[in-house]
């Protein structure tokens, strides 16, 4: 019985290939034969089109007035899914619209931005690839739910991503304006340089990782500001805990925030100017940590060390800086530490000129500085806190896993060990992924160490669809 069974199944299953054989036959026949059928399926065409229209519409703006019907009759399970694609179709183009995202393509954040809409249109196309069989819907369903799961998680990456940037972008914005009506003589409210501090202050107390703004060359106040923000997110992480800064720790993170006022006053294409300077220019840039600090004299009259900070943030211990070639003597201990600050966040920053220093090499060079007596050795030794290798970066250990940053090590660690800080393993040797997270503390586990930190190349494979922003 089952073979006879089994028989009659075959030939029922062939008879209804070849009646829709049949019936795709007639169809063509008839839309040959007749232009009402021709233009029907010229309809039909356009309608299965729509899609691909709507996820130009992703980068474009544009969107079709009218949703067509697909092709097939879909089942419940069918229909919700092309409810939950369209759905998210239309939040990544409610993303695109955002001036946030970024217009370069390159950019890991605009790729991943579009790479998650191509999941969504191959989500679509295979829709209205659909047999008319329930079952078989379900089965194909199953999997395309899967891809769309992924694409929910990719665009709640995007959309961490983008709110941060646009909370730093933000803090930039705010802090240049600030920046420019100092310059400009005008009355700033204190208060709001403190909130940004505090902002700052929390981050470095979250453990999350520090930020090296590349400069902006359109416009001298978005350069200090996006320097003086760096400078202040490598003192919050430096002082913080520290009882020497206890109660006065938002003072000099509001200094490190504004000790760059004078750049204000330079001209634009000297920032963005990326050969030597000349005689004539070089007089210029040193002279505004004079200008800097003359004009913060308006918002603490009756002194402070944001001003000491403003105008001898470029002066050396040996007198080989400026404005005034002061020494060690003259310079206050808290412009020493925030001089340091200001040299390992340049080095560690792009700049028109050059690309960043590794913050490995920056921290090394500032220690170099120390040395040869240019800086003060203890306050650069404060730098050994962030470790040769700080949160966030992306590094490869001796056994061929690559491994992301988490936090370097504390108190006396900090200072003895700052090439072994507690990593989790992202990829394992060889290029395969990790199969669970693998959390090493590199001053425990003494056999293994870190060779080398990834390339940018190296770092966008990595990181690109997981941390855009660490990239």
């Amino acid at each position: 019985m089952s073979d006879t069974k089994a028989l009659l199944e075959k030939i029922a299953a062939l008879r209804l290939r070849i009646d829709q054989s049949h019936h795709l036959a007639t169809a063509a026949g008839a839309t040959a034969a007749d232009p009402a059928g021709a233009a029907a399926l010229e309809d039909k065409v356009r309608s299965g089109g729509w899609h691909s229209a709507l996820l130009d519409g992703v980068l474009r703006g544009a969107e079709p007035a009218e949703k067509p019907a697909l092709p097939v009759r879909l089942s419940q399970r069918g229909a919700r899914l092309v409810r939950q694609a369209r759905d998210l179709l239309a939040q990544l183009k409610a993303l695109a619209d955002d001036p946030i995202l970024p217009a370069d393509a390159a950019d890991p954040l605009a790729e991943l931005h579009r790479s998650t809409a191509g999941m969504i249109d191959a989500v679509l196309r295979t829709v209205q690839t659909f047999p008319p069989s329930t079952s078989a819907q379900s089965r194909m369903s199953e999997g395309l739910e899967a891809i769309l799961e992924v694409v929910d998680d990719r665009l709640s990456i995007v959309k961490a991503a983008m709110r941060q940037r646009s909370t730093e972008t933000g803090r930039i914005e705010r802090l240049a304006d600030a920046l420019r009506r100092i310059a400009a003589g005008q009355a700033v409210n204190v208060a709001s340089l403190e909130q940004l501090a505090g902002e700052v202050r929390e981050e470095a107390r979250q453990g999350l990782p520090l930020r090296f703004h590349a400069l902006p060359t359109d416009d001298p106040a978005h350069a200090a500001a996006a320097h003086g923000l760096t400078v202040a997110g490598v003192l919050a992480r430096l002082i913080d805990g520290d009882a020497d800064w206890q109660g006065r720790d938002l003072e000099g993170l509001v200094a490190a925030l504004v000790h760059d006022a004078g750049m204000v006053r330079l001209p634009a294409e000297l920032i963005a100017q990326t050969g030597p300077l000349t005689e004539e220019q070089r007089r210029l840039v040193e002279r505004h940590p004079l200008a800097g600090a003359q004009a913060l004299v308006k918002l603490w009259p009756g002194g402070g060390w944001a001003i000491d900070a403003a105008a001898d943030h470029h002066e050396r211990l040996d007198g080989t800086g400026y404005p005034k070639g002061k020494r060690d003597l003259h310079l206050a201990d808290e412009v020493k530490l925030l001089t340091v600050c200001d040299v390992y966040a340049a080095l560690a920053s792009a700049r028109p000129w050059r690309g960043p220093h590794e913050p490995r090499t920056a921290l090394t060079d500032t220690l170099l500085l120390a040395d040869r007596g240019a800086l003060d050795r203890k306050q650069a030794e404060r730098l050994l806190r962030l470790a040769f290798y700080p949160p966030g970066s992306v590094v490869e250990l001796d056994d061929g896993c690559v491994a992301l940053v988490l936090a370097p090590q504390v108190g006396e660690r900090a200072l003895t060990q700052p090439a072994r800080p507690v990593v989790t393993v992202v990829r394992e040797a060889f290029g395969q992924a990790a199969a669970t997270p693998r959390y090493l503390d590199l001053a425990q586990q003494t056999e293994r160490t870190i060779v080398r930190s990834l390339a940018p190349a190296e770092r966008r494979q990595v990181l690109g669809r997981l941390y855009p922003e660490l990239v």
